[in-house]
């Protein structure tokens, strides 16, 4: 998945950005005025006066405004401050990005006190009097503000930077300072975070790379995986700190993990990197892991590969160029043609047909294109999960109070679909392209994602969007916490439902002996067609009995999405050392996910020495794109099947009967929405990824 949280609404909010006449400043500028807030970037840099103007072309007249000022000098932060509230009349969010790079040898004979004066009076004595000034206009914010003041500081701010000692000393300062600040909260209503990224594509990082040494470039570039972040990740960080109201105080450090997905973490990443003895530091584990863990494809992964060959995995497999300008001229038409739509949650409830409005949304199509990272996507089929309505109920937010606050969001998972525009920067990605996204927002018919959310498939077709949630939850599942064996016993629940499938398939693969659960003949006659050693119709028969007499030595792994009586009995029948991996509990859900009640629990665990492990894909991003790669390889070989549910719902109108239709238990395979009127040329149901 990309992004876990829709994007904050900042319609209509006043927003203070210094240093935003390029890189982090003008794309939070950007992101900001897009979603529309009225914007003042703050720069001594006179080429922020044309990206203002370009800007407030493309938000609309009085959108954003220039101000030239030099951040070390207190009275000119203070005059443009008031610059902004004479233009826009408030000032909810500040955001202090202004700064300059250290270059050269600090140790050096010829380093003059000027040199490292002017980094100390830009990069910390002009945030602190920004600071001071920021927080006069936050505290007059209207009620119902979020008062947000981030300071950018940066990765040095926590981690050694031997290259730019002053430069870091600095950011450390500003990261302490707006530590201290956290007392605003009680007494003003006024978050104050620190932006901590590691290394992004920005003016200041290449004039560095200019003038280090090699070796300091390939550290620098080791810490964000070998290639430089874009400014892109500083919006959702700021997007976190505005969702999140419990941040506060703190530092977000912003990197990226070995898989090439970027993370924020508001922990001090002491515990992801080693100091060196040259006063460097470097990775130890990926910071979308647990400490001391890499996040690798394991056994399965590399076993399944194999079978396929090089090519057959990693090849997403040419679009005819003929095919891709139709799907262009295709998306093109139904930007033109067709309102945005979408079902957006207004309730918290696990009803989700009370919890959701269908509603026409604003245009995601804008006159000036893209932003900066970012396509236009007209969706093409949306995917229904169990969990829509744990969505719908909050359960996916931090606290109810936060998914409250919320409100109204957008819903839906995983989606199809097909790019019409992109926007500055995009690469690999081209108008025509087929995607599928792991976005919240997927019940809606057009969208701008970030192109790193974006991966390309041959086809938009129902069987991708059954790959992606779906498909790869059964896939790193069994390779990352089940890890799986050849020749296991393997149980999997609701085996005939959207990843369920998946689970039977993939086990059988692997060589293992696999039972499977479901509730109806036509479940049981397709999960036979897979392949299933042992189908149990649990409404015919008994699941414990069956174990007992044809399991005797009990199962190794269980693949388990219905919780309740189902999980009693998979926990019984664990094998000595097995595993049993919770990654869902369907049969609660419905009821608002009352509390659990298993008894004997540990004592079972412990006479095995076997384990309950639960699995959640957003925390396994690094592993998406090779597992996702993997399964398009099976299925392209015919090794791997899809089943999409039979049932068609046509429409966004039709989002809450799909949900209904999969709570109801008769669903058979993967259940999806078809969210436009027309296919793309050349997609079908039978179209192979």
């Amino acid at each position: 998945m990309g992004s876990l949280r829709a994007a904050p609404d900042v319609r209509g909010l006043g927003c203070f950005i210094t240093g935003g006449s390029m890189g982090i400043g003008a794309a939070l500028g950007e992101a900001l005025v897009r979603r529309g807030a009225f914007v003042t970037l703050v720069d001594r840099d006179e080429r922020g006066r044309e990206v203002a103007r370009a800007l407030d072309a493309r938000g609309g007249p009085g959108k954003c405004q220039f101000v030239w000022a030099d951040v070390r000098d207190h009275q000119q932060n203070v005059d443009a401050a008031r610059a902004h509230m004479d233009a826009f009349g408030r000032m909810d969010i500040a955001v202090l990005n202004a700064g300059i790079g250290e270059y050269g040898d600090f140790a050096s004979a010829s380093t003059n006190a000027d040199q490292w004066r002017e980094v100390v009076d830009a990069d910390l004595s002009g945030v602190v009097s920004g600071t001071w000034v920021a927080i006069q206009h936050l505290k007059a914010a209207p009620d119902g503000s979020p008062r947000l003041l981030a300071n950018v500081a940066s990765a040095g701010g926590i981690l050694p930077m031997p290259h730019a000692p002053v430069y870091a000393a600095t950011k450390g300062g500003v990261v302490h300072f707006t530590r201290s600040l956290a007392g605003l909260k009680r007494r003003y209503g006024i978050r104050c975070v620190s932006l901590c990224p590691s290394y992004i594509d920005t003016h200041l990082v290449q004039q560095a790379f200019k003038v280090i040494p090699p070796r300091a470039k390939r550290a620098m570039l080791d810490v964000v995986g070998g290639e430089l972040m874009g400014c892109d990740v500083m919006v959702d960080a700021l997007d976190r700190a505005l969702a999140d109201q419990a941040l506060n105080g703190v530092a977000l450090y912003i990197s990226r993990d070995e898989g090439g997905r970027e993370a924020t973490s508001a922990v001090l990443p002491d515990e992801y990197h080693r100091l060196l003895p040259n006063g460097w530091i470097r990775r130890t584990v990926s910071t979308k892991g647990p400490p001391g863990k890499r996040l690798a494809p394991g056994r399965l992964y590399h076993e399944l590969t194999a079978q396929l060959g090089r090519t057959s995995v990693f090849a997403p497999g040419a679009q005819h160029r003929g095919l891709l300008a139709q799907r262009a001229a295709w998306a093109r038409m139904q930007v033109a043609s067709a309102a945005c739509r979408g079902v957006i949650v207004h309730a918290l409830n696990h009803d989700f047909r009370a919890a959701t409005r269908v509603e026409t949304l604003p245009a995601a199509a804008k006159p000036s294109g893209p932003g900066q990272g970012h396509v236009l996507l007209v969706r093409v089929f949306a995917g229904v999960n169990a969990s829509d309505v744990n969505y719908s109920s909050g359960r996916y937010h931090n606290s109810r109070k936060e998914a409250a606050a919320a409100l109204p969001y957008p819903s839906g998972f995983e989606a199809s679909a097909v790019v019409a525009e992109v926007g500055p920067g995009v690469k690999g990605i081209e108008p025509g392209t087929s995607v599928v996204t792991m976005t919240y927002g997927g019940f809606s018919t057009q969208v701008v994602e970030a192109a790193r959310s974006c991966i390309p498939v041959a086809d938009p077709g129902p069987e991708a969007v059954a790959l992606a949630t779906s498909g790869l939850t059964a896939s790193i599942a069994l390779d990352q916490v089940a890890e799986l064996q050849p020749g296991e016993t393997v149980l999997v629940t609701a085996a005939a439902g959207g990843t369920g499938q998946f689970a039977c398939q993939i086990a059988k693969l692997m060589g293992c002996r696999v039972f499977a659960t479901c509730s109806s003949p036509a479940k049981s006659d397709l999960l036979k067609s897979f392949g299933v050693d042992r189908v149990v119709n649990y409404k015919e028969e008994n699941l414990d009995k069956v174990l007992a007499e044809e399991c005797p030595t009990g199962l190794d792994v269980v693949y388990e999405s219905v919780g309740g009586s189902m999980l009693d009995v998979a926990l019984k029948h664990l094998a000595v050392r097995g595993r049993l991996v919770v990654i869902g509990m369907m049969s609660q859900y419905g009821e608002g996910w009352p509390a659990s009640q298993h008894r004997a629990v540990p004592e079972r665990l412990l006479a095995k020495s076997a384990s309950i492990r639960g699995f959640f894909l957003p925390a396994f991003g690094p592993l998406i794109k090779p597992h996702m790669a993997m399964l398009a390889g099976l299925l392209r070989a015919g090794k791997l099947r899809v089943e999409v549910d039979p049932t068609p719902f046509a429409g966004v109108e039709r989002v809450a009967d799909a949900v209904e239709h999969l709570q109801s238990g008769c669903s058979r395979g993967k259940v999806v929405v078809q969210m436009c009127k027309q296919l793309p040329p050349g997609t079908g149901a039978q179209a192979r990824m």
